[in-house]
């Protein structure tokens, strides 16, 4: 029977991936090239990885079914221990791999020319760490002695990591990364035997990939809870806006003008109630965008990300048309009702000209505000 070209088995599966991967990007983020470039590598890289596994696998099967490697050894055996140094090596270095694939949208997508923060340096820092990676991952994949380096280079590297996630405050970060290092010292510096094996890869490695999730899991969650603060917010501040407007609309609609310096009054304290929660919505805002930021992996809060930039939009306007009403109500309240002149009722046009451009403004905001957040 004719063996199997798994080279080009493994080339066809990864090509049919490939286009059908990049289809899946290109209509999911029609507009932003960044994220298909991004999202495609790190898929493709995956699944070139998935079939590279596969196909050893089976090939290794077949060597044994066919007598061309020996039977397992005898535990803890001189042979059993040098194959353990060989898994050994190749399980760190697919952590490593796993690790450098996991990273890539984020080093495509990020905006390098964005000065000194957080997550800036962070990825930069991870960018540099990462390409020292791929050294000990061709290294450890080929079983060369490089595992004294790799543990002070570990050591370092980690301490770099700490330092910065101290800076960010990502204390679910820290905890991650030292996990995962001592995981790698362990796994170098204990004695090789089937305990230490075993200890390493189904007790400390399952740990710090569930500490590594969790800390997304609260991040994301964090987010989640700042959204919901943020649509309550929201529907605070338009019905505010509902009650100023309507008292707006009882000033210019009052035809006793004995009444003016009430409603304006009345006007002045919806404004005042409104302005309230903008600054509530504002601070919930700024909440929002600096966890989005800090959490933004892979570039897949794009969506929120324009839903705040709209929504700022939107809160700016509404403080002009509050800031021109106010001016409105103030002259109104301040009018001498038995003696109005020409120039007063000129004024009370102008002020009120004013405030319908600024609605106008305000309203074309909020429509681009809920076409943003009604894509699909």
């Amino acid at each position: 029977m004719k063996k199997p070209k798994w080279k080009v088995v493994c080339a066809v599966i990864l090509l049919i991936s490939s286009f059908g991967l990049l289809f899946e990007f290109i209509t999911k983020f029609p507009d932003q090239l960044s994220q298909i470039i991004a999202q495609s590598v790190n898929l493709v890289c995956y699944v070139g990885l998935a079939v590279y596994l596969l196909v050893s696998y089976f090939k290794a099967k077949d060597k044994l079914e066919n007598g061309q490697v020996q039977t397992i050894p005898t535990p803890n055996s001189a042979e059993d221990i040098a194959v353990l140094k060989i898994k050994r090596n190749k399980i760190i270095a697919s952590v490593f791999l796993l690790e450098f694939i996991g990273s890539l949208p984020t080093w495509i997508t990020n905006n390098y020319l964005v000065g000194f923060t957080y997550e800036n340096i962070h990825i930069i820092f991870d960018v540099l760490v990462n390409i020292c990676i791929l050294y000990f991952i061709y290294s450890l994949y080929k079983n060369k002695p490089v595992l004294k380096k790799l543990l002070y280079f570990i050591i370092l590297s980690t301490l770099g990591y700490v330092g910065i996630e101290i800076w960010g405050h990502k204390w679910w970060e820290i905890l991650s990364n030292i996990v995962l290092a001592v995981y790698i010292i362990y796994y170098i510096k204990t004695k090789i035997n089937r305990i230490n094996y075993r200890i390493a890869n189904f007790i400390i490695l399952p740990l710090s990939i569930l500490i590594i999730l969790t800390a997304g899991f609260f991040s994301s969650s964090k987010i989640s809870d700042l959204t919901s603060q943020e649509q309550v917010a929201e529907a605070d501040f338009a019905t505010s806006h509902v009650a100023m407007i309507g008292k707006y609309d009882d000033l210019i609609q009052e035809q006793n003008i004995d009444k003016y310096p009430q409603e304006a009054r009345a006007l002045d304290d919806a404004l005042s109630a409104k302005d309230d929660k903008i600054s509530r919505l504002e601070t919930i805002i700024d909440n929002l965008e600096k966890e989005v930021n800090k959490n933004d992996v892979n570039g897949d809060q794009s969506d929120l990300k324009s839903k705040i930039t709209s929504l700022r939009k939107v809160v700016n306007l509404h403080k002009t048309l509050d800031s021109k009403t106010k001016e409105f109500a103030v002259f109104v309240e301040g009018l001498d009702i038995t003696n109005i002149t020409k120039a007063d009722s000129d004024k009370y046009k102008f002020l009120n000209k004013q405030v319908m451009v600024a609605q106008k403004d305000a309203q074309d905001a909020s429509m681009e505000y809920i076409r943003i957040i009604n894509k699909k």
